[in-house]
């Protein structure tokens, strides 16, 4: 997932000030969507993703959040943590793997 960033200006009576906007797309060739929990939520349908969505930013977090340790957006460490926790199953037996 892409995830972009334009500045806008934005009248406030005889000033103006900038905000800046953050959209995603997923894949090259995806459509550009402002970033927003329910446009994430259309985008990846896993209910897992969801979930952690939810927990992490709830429902006025900060979904362009930048994580400086990982050197990455925090929407996107969550989707890599997400595709990542593969379930196993064989032999009767369920395993999660999970490379964090």
């Amino acid at each position: 997932m892409y995830i972009y960033a334009r500045d806008t200006r934005v009248s406030q009576g005889r000033t103006s000030r900038t905000v800046r906007e953050y959209y995603s797309c997923v894949g090259d060739n995806g459509q550009i969507q402002m970033v927003t929990l329910e446009n994430l939520k259309r985008a990846f349908p896993e209910h897992r993703f969801h979930d952690w969505l939810d927990a992490t930013f709830g429902a006025e977090g900060n979904l362009a959040e930048y994580d400086q340790f990982h050197k990455t957006f925090k929407v996107n460490r969550l989707l890599s943590m997400n595709w990542q926790a593969i379930t196993c199953e064989g032999n009767g037996t369920r395993l999660k793997l999970r490379s964090v």
